[in-house]
């Protein structure tokens, strides 16, 4: 798998998060809440003395959106207790550390839609199975 499915294996694996509809950038119309969508917004590999990292480092923001703000925040509450400060398999892949940022809050209230932002660094390595 990729980090795009290893992270969608991943997120829809946590209990109460099961039964959330996982998107990739987008919303689509007239979907059904709860949903997470997410966007992957860069891929790096670091530089060490020795010379390139085995470890790519992705920074993605997933974005909880639910009918209430309450709703959205517990989504992300969820969400962040499980990614924060994780280590271990992630689909395929393995996850070394697995930081979230600050989550933040926004809205549209006139299509009831309410979201958290959750942004997170994730060290990742693809099918390595943690060596």
């Amino acid at each position: 798998m990729s980090y795009p499915d290893d992270l969608t294996t991943f997120v829809l694996a946590v209990p109460g998060l099961e039964a959330t509809g996982m998107y990739r950038v987008r919303l689509p119309r007239n979907v059904t809440l709860p949903a997470i969508s997410w966007k992957r917004y860069y891929t790096e590999t670091g530089l060490t003395h020795s010379g390139a990292m085995s470890l790519d480092h992705e920074y993605t923001e997933l974005a909880c959106c639910a009918n209430s703000e309450e709703e959205a925040e517990a989504l992300a509450g969820t969400l962040k207790a499980a990614l924060h400060g994780y280590a271990g398999p992630l689909g395929d892949g393995w996850c070394h550390l697995a930081a979230v940022r600050q989550v933040r809050a926004d809205a549209q209230p006139d299509l009831g839609q309410y979201y958290r932002l959750v942004p997170v660094d994730i060290y990742y390595r693809e099918g390595d199975g943690g060596s």
